[in-house]
């Protein structure tokens, strides 16, 4: 009887209904920054987010610990919802935490179910499915790709791209504040590693390379 209650259309449609019911809620929300306001929105989730905890159970429940398709995402859902909660709690009310943001966003999440009532949505989905594997190369020589042209730029500008950096002083680099775009660890390297292959402003990179290590090694890296 609940695996035919999860499965059943009314529960789906109710569900849906609830899903769009919530992000109106989190869309209506006040502005204001205020601990009390913060704390009226989070007791205002909390029913939806007890309601998505009490479907993925039921679902586990009737289909067991090996949920797939959108009853898997469901799931995911639910739990990142739940952490984001425990972490808003515990840190205090803020509504500009990012833990809060966090949790709206992953709420705002559940929306995508709304696209399985689209057969081309269900379509692509189906396509995307059958085209795992060669995507998952692609991604899987794209990243090592990445992580390469990386560790070069460790090599040739780790530590040379920072603010106050004198070589920088009156470039567009500078001009346009791109610190945040650097070869200073990995992670900000395979960053700016993926804006480079989209060629974001490739010439600002180009000229404060050229103004800190010299046209040579800026040629070979960027060239």
């Amino acid at each position: 009887k609940l695996r035919a209650l999860a499965s059943d259309w009314r529960t789906t449609l109710a569900l849906d209904g609830a899903v769009v019911i919530n992000a109106i809620v989190i869309a209506a929300q006040p502005a204001a920054a205020a601990d009390s306001v913060c704390g009226v929105g989070i007791g205002v989730q909390l029913p939806f987010i007890l309601l998505w905890l009490t479907e993925t159970a039921a679902k586990l429940c009737a289909f067991g610990f090996l949920l797939v398709g959108w009853n898997a995402f469901d799931a995911v859902l639910s739990l990142a919802a739940l952490l984001c909660l425990s972490l808003v709690i515990a840190r205090g009310c803020d509504r500009d935490a990012e833990t809060l943001q966090a949790l709206h966003a992953v709420l705002l999440l559940r929306l995508l179910r709304l696209l399985a009532l689209s057969s081309r949505f269900r379509l692509l989905l189906r396509v995307l499915r059958v085209m795992r594997t060669p995507f998952l190369t692609f991604f899987g020589l794209l990243l090592a790709h990445m992580f390469l042209w990386a560790s070069v730029g460790l090599e040739v500008l780790g530590g040379v791209w920072h603010r106050g950096a004198e070589c920088l002083a009156g470039t567009r680099f500078d001009e346009s504040d791109y610190y945040a775009n650097n070869f200073n660890d990995m992670p900000s390297a395979l960053v700016t590693c993926w804006e480079l292959i989209c060629l974001n402003n490739y010439q600002v990179f180009m000229n404060a390379g050229f103004a800190c290590v010299g046209i040579l090694p800026t040629s070979l890296f960027f060239g």
